[in-house]
C-alpha cells in the first residue's frame, strides 16, 4: 500500500481527529478543522478503503472548473488552511507530531519529482512564448536559465533550509479539493456559507509557505494578487499569531516582516506549481489523459505509485540520466496539448492566466 493511501487514511481516521480534540481541549473548539467525516477507513495489508459521509445531501457542491476562487471563498480557504497550520505547529510543541505519526514527514520524494516536473513546465513555457509572436526575447531570457531554475526550484523543497515555522500541510490545495456550501441571503443572492477540505493524499510536513503558494498561484489569477495578496497574507499571519497564542505557543520570532520574506523566497515553487496545476486543467491536457487512462488503465491507476518509489529510491541512490530524461520527457508530452490550446487561441481564459503569471514572475525577477 503506497504513502499516498497510508496518509489519506491517517488524517481523516487519526490525525485531524486527534488536532480537533487537541484544540477543543485548549479553546473550547474555536478552531475546529472541517473536513468530511469518517464513517469507515481502513490501510493495511494491501487493502485502502475510506467511507465518508454524503455532504452532496447537506448542499455541498464542487467548485468550478477553472479553479479561480473570488476573495471571500480565498479566506474562507485560509480560515481553514490556517487552523490545521497553526493547530498541528502548537500540538507539535507539546507532543511532538511526527514522533506520532512519522509517515507524514517530508521525504525526498517532492523534492525529487519536483526537479522532472519543473523540467516539463519550463520547456513547455519556452515552447508556448517562441510559437506567440512577441514574447520571444523572454523565451530565450527563461532558456538562459532553465538549469537554474530547475535547480532552485528542487532545492526550495528542503524544509531544512531557513523556515521559521514548520507544520502540517494539505499538500494539494486547490479548488477542486474542496467542497463548498452555499447560502441564500434575502433578495435571492447566494454565498458561500462554508467549506469543506477533501483529498490528504500528499499531506506533509513542511513550512506553511508551501501551502500558501500552491493555493494562492493556482486559485487567484495575476490580476487579483496585485489587488489583494497582501491583505491575504496579513490576514493568515494574524490568524496564525492568534491561534498560536491562544494555544500556548506563541511564535514572537515571526513577525509579518519575516513571514513575508520566507514567503517571498518560495515564490518561484509558488510561480511553477501553478503553472502545473493550471495547466492539468486545460482542454488538451485533460484529454490526453482521459485517451491514457483508456488506452492504459493499469498505467494509470499505477502512476502515483511508480512515482512514489521513485521517490523514495531517489532518496537512497542517484538517477541514471536515462531515468531522468523518460521522467522529464513523460511531463512535457503530457503537458504538450496545453500548447495548441494557447497558441490557436482555443482556451482563451486559460492562456490569459497563464501568460499573466509569466508577466508577474518576470516582474518579480524570477527569471533574472
Amino acid at each position: 500500500m503506497t504513502g499516498f493511501y497510508l496518509r489519506e487514511h491517517m488524517m481523516y481516521a487519526e490525525v485531524i481527529p486527534e488536532l480537533n480534540k487537541f484544540q477543543k481541549e485548549k479553546t473550547n473548539d474555536a478552531y475546529r478543522i472541517d473536513i468530511p467525516k469518517c464513517i469507515y477507513s481502513k490501510c493495511e495489508d494491501g487493502e485502502f478503503v475510506l467511507v465518508m459521509e454524503n455532504l452532496t445531501s447537506e448542499g455541498f457542491s464542487m467548485h468550478s472548473e477553472d479553479n479561480t476562487m473570488e476573495l471571500n471563498e480565498i479566506k474562507l480557504v485560509i480560515d481553514q488552511l490556517v487552523r490545521l497550520h497553526a493547530v498541528s505547529y502548537a500540538y507539535d510543541k507539546y507532543f511532538k507530531l511526527l514522533n506520532k505519526f512519522p509517515d507524514l514527514s517530508n521525504t525526498d520524494y517532492h523534492r525529487h519529482i519536483s526537479y522532472f516536473s519543473n523540467a516539463g513546465v519550463i520547456d513547455t513555457l519556452v515552447n508556448i512564448l517562441k510559437q506567440m509572436k512577441g514574447p520571444d526575447i523572454l523565451a530565450k531570457q527563461i532558456e538562459d536559465v532553465t538549469e537554474q531554475l530547475i535547480q532552485k526550484g528542487k532545492d526550495l523543497h528542503d524544509i531544512n533550509q531557513t523556515h521559521k515555522i514548520l507544520c502540517l500541510n494539505h499538500g494539494d490545495l486547490h479548488a477542486n479539493n474542496i467542497l463548498f456550501k452555499h447560502k441564500t441571503l434575502e433578495g435571492g443572492t447566494k454565498i458561500i456559507d462554508c467549506i469543506k477540505v477533501l483529498d490528504w493524499q500528499i499531506s506533509q510536513w513542511n513550512t506553511p509557505i508551501y501551502d500558501l503558494q500552491y493555493m494562492i498561484n493556482i486559485c487567484t489569477s495575476p490580476e487579483f494578487r496585485k489587488t489583494h495578496l497582501g491583505e491575504i497574507l496579513h490576514y493568515y499571519h494574524s490568524m496564525f499569531t492568534e491561534i498560536t497564542d491562544k494555544l500556548g505557543t506563541p511564535v514572537p520570532h515571526w513577525s509579518y516582516d519575516v513571514f513575508i520574506e520566507e514567503y517571498n523566497k518560495m515564490n518561484l515553487f509558488g510561480f511553477l506549481k501553478g503553472i502545473l496545476i493550471i495547466a492539468e486543467h486545460s482542454g488538451g491536457v485533460v484529454k490526453r489523459h482521459m485517451d491514457s487512462a483508456r488506452s492504459n488503465t493499469t498505467a494509470s491507476i499505477l502512476w502515483k505509485t511508480i512515482m512514489y518509489y521513485i521517490g523514495k529510491l531517489v532518496s537512497h541512490f542517484i538517477l541514471t540520466s536515462a531515468v531522468n530524461f523518460y521522467l522529464t520527457e513523460d511531463i512535457k508530452w503530457r503537458l504538450q496539448p496545453l500548447i495548441y490550446d494557447i497558441v490557436s487561441g482555443r482556451e482563451p481564459v486559460l492562456s490569459s492566466k497563464i501568460f499573466g503569471s509569466i508577466l508577474e514572475a518576470d516582474e518579480k525577477g524570477l527569471f533574472d
